[in-house]
Formats: structure tokens, C-alpha cells, sequence
């Protein structure tokens, strides 16, 4: 939860606005491409119900969840998309 307090705070005083760069993403034809210029996922996450969720893959000490997992997959295909 402190990831998503402090990327918001980041995005909020513009820290990160020299490592930001937008992606534009073409669209089906007759559509004009979509242009995301910011990461949404902090936006999106409701740390009220965050903490309610159950651990995967420890469930007595564990720290992955449905919550925090997708989050890492994405950053992990980018990291391997951005190598070509």
C-alpha cells in the first residue's frame, strides 16, 4: 500500500515528469490512437479493500496478492518487450 501512497504523491508533485514519456497506441481504423501519458494504477486501487485480500502463494506471511500480482506481471512484459 505505501507503493501506491508514494507513486501518487511522485505523480502529484511531478518528480517523475522527466521519466514519463507518452505511448501511443493506434486504434482500428477510422479511430484516432489513444495517447496514455500517465501510469492509472494507483488511481485505480482502493486501499480500504486492499488490505482485505488474502495472500497467494504463503498464506501465513505472504506478501503477493490479486491486488499487488498483476501490477508486477505488467511491469515485468514491458521491461521484457522494451529489451528489442
Amino acid at each position: 500500500m505505501n507503493s501506491y501512497r508514494r507513486a501518487e504523491a511522485s505523480y502529484i508533485s511531478g518528480v517523475l515528469r522527466k521519466e514519463i514519456f507518452d505511448v501511443v497506441i493506434e486504434n482500428q481504423k477510422g479511430k484516432p490512437p489513444t495517447t496514455v501519458s500517465e501510469d492509472e494504477e494507483y488511481k485505480k486501487v482502493d486501499l480500504n479493500t486492499f488490505k482485505e485480500l488474502q495472500t497467494v502463494f504463503r498464506r501465513e506471511d505472504g506478501t503477493i496478492t490479486a491486488g499487488n500480482s498483476s501490477v508486477l506481471c505488467d511491469g515485468k512484459l514491458k521491461r521484457d518487450l522494451s529489451k528489442d
